[in-house]
């Protein structure tokens, strides 16, 4: 049953994955195949290159992998957010 499941969880992947790819070959093309350009653009709007939605796809992906070592993966988590002097 886990097999099935890891399967079709999988092939929804690469099918995401492929339209990503695919948006990101666009606006490469869009910024005429100039890496500083794309940089730039990137940059500038980070939402659209990495959504909210794949942060919190991470997370949980990593709450899930952790079971009951959480408490380790908050303080790290936590640690990425703490402003550095």
């Amino acid at each position: 049953m886990m097999q099935i499941i890891f399967s079709i969880v999988s092939v929804l992947w690469m099918v995401y994955a492929f339209f990503r790819v695919k948006q990101s070959i666009h606006m490469l093309q869009l910024n005429s195949y100039f890496n500083n350009r794309l940089w730039r653009w990137m940059t500038e709007h980070w939402s659209k290159v990495v959504p909210i939605h794949e942060w919190l796809a991470l997370i949980f992906a990593l709450l899930l992998f952790l079971e009951w070592n959480w408490l380790i993966f908050v303080i790290a988590l936590l640690g990425l957010f703490v402003p550095r002097t």
